[in-house]
Protein backbone atom coordinates (compact mmCIF):
# COMPACT_ATOMS: atom_id res chain seq x y z
CA UNK A 1 0.00 0.00 0.00
CA UNK A 2 1.24 3.31 -0.96
CA UNK A 3 1.68 6.10 1.88
CA UNK A 4 -0.59 8.14 0.44
CA UNK A 5 -3.51 5.17 0.40
CA UNK A 6 -2.84 4.46 3.93
CA UNK A 7 -3.15 8.39 4.75
CA UNK A 8 -6.58 8.54 2.85
CA UNK A 9 -7.77 5.06 4.66
CA UNK A 10 -6.77 6.82 8.16
CA UNK A 11 -8.44 10.03 6.88
CA UNK A 12 -11.42 8.22 5.95
CA UNK A 13 -11.72 6.80 9.56
CA UNK A 14 -10.06 3.36 9.32
CA UNK A 15 -9.12 2.53 12.81
CA UNK A 16 -5.56 0.04 12.87
CA UNK A 17 -5.35 -1.48 16.56
CA UNK A 18 -1.99 -0.73 17.70
CA UNK A 19 -0.44 -1.15 21.35
CA UNK A 20 2.56 -2.14 22.86
CA UNK A 21 1.19 -5.21 23.93
CA UNK A 22 0.90 -6.76 20.52
CA UNK A 23 4.55 -6.96 20.22
CA UNK A 24 6.77 -9.56 20.20
CA UNK A 25 8.78 -10.11 23.36
CA UNK A 26 5.82 -7.98 25.15
CA UNK A 27 5.76 -9.29 28.96
CA UNK A 28 2.29 -9.82 30.47
CA UNK A 29 3.50 -10.99 33.57
CA UNK A 30 6.20 -7.98 34.27
CA UNK A 31 3.90 -5.81 31.25
CA UNK A 32 7.18 -4.67 29.89
CA UNK A 33 8.40 -4.67 26.38
CA UNK A 34 11.97 -6.76 25.31
CA UNK A 35 14.13 -4.64 22.97
CA UNK A 36 16.57 -7.21 22.05
CA UNK A 37 13.59 -9.85 21.38
CA UNK A 38 11.72 -7.20 19.22
CA UNK A 39 14.93 -6.50 17.43
CA UNK A 40 15.52 -9.84 16.71
CA UNK A 41 12.26 -10.43 14.99
CA UNK A 42 12.39 -7.31 12.88
CA UNK A 43 15.97 -8.18 11.80
CA UNK A 44 14.67 -11.81 10.92
CA UNK A 45 17.01 -13.36 13.65
CA UNK A 46 14.32 -16.10 14.24
CA UNK A 47 14.42 -17.24 10.38
CA UNK A 48 18.38 -17.50 10.58
CA UNK A 49 17.43 -19.84 13.86
CA UNK A 50 15.06 -21.77 12.20
CA UNK A 51 17.13 -22.54 8.79
CA UNK A 52 20.09 -23.36 11.07
CA UNK A 53 18.15 -25.93 12.56
CA UNK A 54 17.11 -27.32 9.33
CA UNK A 55 20.84 -27.12 8.40
CA UNK A 56 21.93 -29.43 11.06
CA UNK A 57 18.71 -31.68 11.34
CA UNK A 58 18.63 -31.60 7.19
CA UNK A 59 22.45 -31.46 6.52
CA UNK A 60 22.44 -29.22 3.89
CA UNK A 61 24.91 -26.71 2.60
CA UNK A 62 25.02 -23.67 4.59
CA UNK A 63 24.97 -21.67 1.81
CA UNK A 64 21.12 -22.39 1.46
Amino acid sequence: MHDLQLHDALDGGLNIPHSEKRFVGYSRVDKSLDSETLAKFIYGGHVAECMNEMEVQFRTPSYI
